[in-house]
């Protein structure tokens, strides 16, 4: 490059082309000021410790990580995961060495069969979507033994997501949304997509909005009656615990998020734990080994017509001792509480929203609820959306238009009812 490319020429500005500024010179009347500035006074280490104290208190009081986590774990079950039995073991352990830890999850599956109804579960999957694959391989494979090929239609009261789409297509399914009617799945157009190439039928219950779907048994029914498999969503199971039992309106399939529903945070996805769980009739085609008692210890088997191993080794092992712990620290009795004192603070803030909002279904809300928001009144929704986000309420819009959004309003896992005092309180206010 040429030195002249950029030339330096001192000269081109006169000296007094930037004067210094006396203070007497500048008018200070009402800047001054007499009071001490109101700014920390701490160090940033000095308040870390101060937030991280209450994640290390010995007591089973749910604690709030974020406003974007529905999650309440207690440091308690952290603290169960660190005990030296466990973190010495390692997977590839003999399995006369490890029979404590297959103790632990074998007892840990037959409570979550017996809370949900059903006669078989497995860790194996990690997630709802790897829940989902899990169940329409063993769905292809009950169908591919009985001779049914031209099955290949699974119908979903939901809308699934691109990931969903592109996996089960992989297996050769088609997914058909069912129609929904005043929140719920209209049976009168459920029952006209029945034919005989449905291979099963995903329902979500609670739904999307937040309602039980009341003709549970009725689909399962008849999905039963063109030889379907019928498979139960729980990814909102946190809100019926203690109090439906799918497995027992002999739902074939299902799956549950252990995250949020015991314990474990969902956003830390090195944690993320999922069960899915089966009848008697697919058994046989459970996703493999498998932990049983047998001969007093606890070995492995392998179904017979399994669809193998859908990750390594048992799952997310951190997760399983969570779940355990917490099961068996609150009992069937301190489940339900929880459960029952949930759905009320959900209605409760139903019951807020109604007098400023108007709330599109007016049924029992189990996890969450519906509201509009008209799109002509944006400082309405904004001042709307940050009270939400200050008090750790969490929101989602499910449908837009020009004229209203619909809006989904979860509240998360045990929030402090005062926190919804206070905000139907500001919402008063504002």
């Amino acid at each position: 490059m040429s030195t002249n490319a950029y030339p330096y020429k001192p000269n081109l500005l006169p000296p007094d082309f930037l004067p210094q500024i006396g203070l007497n010179e500048i008018e200070v009347t009402g800047l001054l000021r007499y009071d001490k500035p109101k700014i920390p006074e701490k160090t940033h280490p000095e308040i870390l410790d101060h937030y991280l104290s209450f994640f290390h208190r010995d007591d089973l009081e749910p604690k709030h990580t974020s406003y974007q986590d529905t999650l309440y774990y207690p440091s308690l079950m952290d603290r169960v995961t660190e005990y030296e039995g466990f973190v010495s073991l390692h997977p590839l352990q003999d399995i006369s060495d490890t029979q404590g830890m297959l103790a632990l999850l074998f007892e840990c599956e037959q409570i979550l069969c017996r809370l949900f109804g059903f006669s078989h579960s497995s860790f194996q999957p990690t997630s709802s979507l790897q829940a989902i694959y899990t169940g329409a391989l063993m769905i292809k494979a009950y169908h591919r033994q009985k001779g049914h090929s031209e099955k290949s239609v699974i119908l979903i009261n939901d809308v699934p997501d691109a990931r969903l789409f592109s996996l089960l297509s992989l297996l050769g399914f088609e997914l058909v949304p069912i129609p929904f009617k005043n929140g719920r799945i209209n049976f009168r157009e459920f029952e006209k997509k029945l034919s005989s190439n449905v291979a099963a039928c995903v329902v979500k219950t609670p739904n999307s909005y937040g309602i039980f779907e009341e003709d549970f048994s009725r689909i399962l029914s008849a999905i039963k009656a063109i030889d379907a498999i019928s498979y139960w969503d729980g990814e909102y199971a946190h809100s019926i615990l203690t109090y439906f039992f799918p497995g027992a309106s002999e739902c074939d399939l299902g799956h549950i998020n252990l995250t949020p529903t015991f314990s474990s945070s969902f956003y830390n996805k090195a944690s993320q734990a999922t069960t899915i769980f089966t009848s008697k009739k697919l058994r046989d085609f459970f996703p493999g080994p498998h932990i049983q008692f047998k001969l007093g210890r606890y070995t492995f088997i392998h179904p017979p017509f399994s669809i193998g191993k859908v990750h390594p080794f048992y799952g997310n092992i951190s997760a399983l001792i969570k779940t355990y712990s917490y099961i068996r620290r609150l009992g069937f009795s301190g489940l339900r509480e929880r459960t029952h004192a949930y759905t009320s603070l959900i209605q409760l803030l139903k019951e807020k929203c109604a007098a400023h909002f108007h709330i599109l279904f007016k049924d029992h809300a189990q996890f969450g609820f519906v509201l509009t928001l008209e799109k002509n009144r944006f400082d309405q929704k904004t001042r709307f959306l940050k009270l939400l986000k200050s008090y750790g309420v969490l929101w989602k819009e499910l449908s837009s238009s020009s004229e209203s959004i619909e809006m989904r309003i979860d509240v998360p896992y045990y929030l402090p009812r005062q926190h919804v005092e206070d905000l139907a309180s500001a919402l008063k206010r504002d």
